[in-house]
C-alpha cells in the first residue's frame, strides 16, 4: 500500500511538471517574438539559478546550520568530478534543447510545437534499445502511431512541416537523451544540486552565445519579463526539480508517459490564451499522437533486445 502511495506521489510530481511545461509553450511562443532566443534562455536560467541559490541559503540559515556547499548539494563530504561531469552534461543538453525549442516556437504554433517536442516520450525507449536495454513491442507500435499522428498534424502533407517544426523535433531528441541521462545518474545525487547546476551551465552557455551572436537590449528583456519569470520560477525551478526528484524513483519510460501530457496541455493553453486553432486533420493528428505516446509506455506483447 505504501509503495502505491509513493508511486502516486511521484506521478503527481510528473503531472504537475507536464502542466507547467504545457502552459509554458504558450508563454514562450509569445516571448519568441519579443526577445532573442539566446538572451531569453540566458536571463531565464541565470535568474532561476540566482533565486534557487537564495532559497537554499535562506533554508540553511533558518535551520541555523553552517553552510557546507558540497554536503548540501550531494550529501557527501566532497563533490566528485563524476558528479560535476554529470551536471555539466545535463546542463549542456538543456542548453541545446532550450535553444531548439525557443527558436522553433518563433516559426510554428505553440500547440503544434508542444506535440512534436513531447514526442520525446517515444524516443526514450527507442534510444534505450540501442543502448542495450529491452524494447517493448508497444514502444515500436507507439512510435509508428506517433509518426502517423505527425503526418495528420501536418495536415496530411510533409510539406506542412516547417522550419520551426524541424527545430521542435531536434529539441525532442535532445530532451529524450537528457531524460535517459537523469534516469541513469541522478539516483543518489541531490535533486537540488543537479537542478541548480543545470540552470547555471545552461544560463552561462546561453549568455555567451547571446553576446557573440545577438544584440542585447534591456527593452527586449522588459517586454518579455512575464515569460521570463514564468519560465524561470515555474518552468525551471519547480518543474525541473520535480522531474529529477520523481525520476530518482521511477523509470524514464514511466516518467515519459506523464510528461507527454504536456502536449495536451500546450494545445489547450494555446487555444485558450493565443486563440490558436487547428484544422480537423491536425486535431486528429494530436489525438493519434497522444494515443501513440501512451501506447509506447505499455508492456504488452513482450519485448526485444538489440544485439550488436
Amino acid at each position: 500500500m505504501l509503495r502505491v502511495l509513493f508511486q502516486f506521489k511521484y506521478n503527481i510530481m510528473l503531472l504537475i511538471s507536464a502542466l507547467i511545461w504545457g502552459m509554458g509553450y504558450t508563454v514562450q511562443r509569445d516571448a519568441a517574438h519579443l526577445i532573442e532566443p539566446f538572451l531569453f534562455n540566458a536571463v531565464r536560467y541565470l535568474f532561476a539559478f540566482f533565486v534557487y541559490t537564495l532559497a537554499i541559503l535562506a533554508l540553511q540559515v533558518s535551520k541555523k546550520k553552517p553552510i557546507k556547499w558540497s554536503k548540501l548539494y550531494t550529501g557527501k563530504s566532497k563533490v566528485s568530478s563524476n558528479i560535476l561531469i554529470i551536471g555539466f552534461l545535463i546542463g549542456f543538453l538543456s542548453f541545446l534543447g532550450s535553444i531548439f525549442q525557443q527558436t522553433g516556437l518563433y516559426y510554428t504554433t505553440a500547440g503544434k510545437a508542444g506535440f512534436i517536442i513531447e514526442s520525446a516520450v517515444v524516443l526514450i525507449p527507442l534510444i534505450s534499445f540501442f543502448m542495450g536495454k529491452q524494447l517493448q513491442i508497444c514502444a515500436i507500435l507507439g512510435s509508428i502511431t506517433v509518426l502517423i499522428g505527425l503526418f495528420f498534424l501536418s495536415n496530411g502533407s510533409l510539406d506542412g512541416l516547417n522550419y520551426g517544426d524541424a527545430l521542435a523535433l531536434m529539441s525532442a531528441i535532445v530532451w529524450a537523451f537528457q531524460a535517459l541521462l537523469i534516469e541513469r545518474f541522478s539516483p543518489g545525487v541531490s535533486a537540488v544540486w543537479l537542478a541548480n547546476l543545470q540552470f547555471l551551465i545552461c544560463g552561462v552557455l546561453s549568455l555567451i552565445c547571446s553576446i557573440l551572436f545577438e544584440i542585447i537590449t534591456w527593452a527586449s528583456i522588459e517586454a518579455a519579463i512575464i515569460a521570463i519569470l514564468y519560465s524561470s520560477i515555474f518552468g525551471s525551478i519547480i518543474a525541473f526539480t520535480l522531474q529529477i526528484r520523481a525520476q530518482q524513483k521511477v523509470s524514464a519510460t514511466q516518467a515519459g508517459m506523464f510528461l507527454s501530457l504536456a502536449a495536451m496541455f500546450s494545445a489547450i493553453s494555446a487555444w485558450l490564451f493565443l486563440d490558436e486553432s487547428m484544422t480537423q486533420l491536425a486535431v486528429i493528428g494530436c489525438i493519434i499522437m497522444t494515443l501513440g505516446m501512451i501506447l509506447s509506455q505499455l508492456s504488452w506483447w513482450g519485448s526485444i533486445r538489440f544485439k550488436s
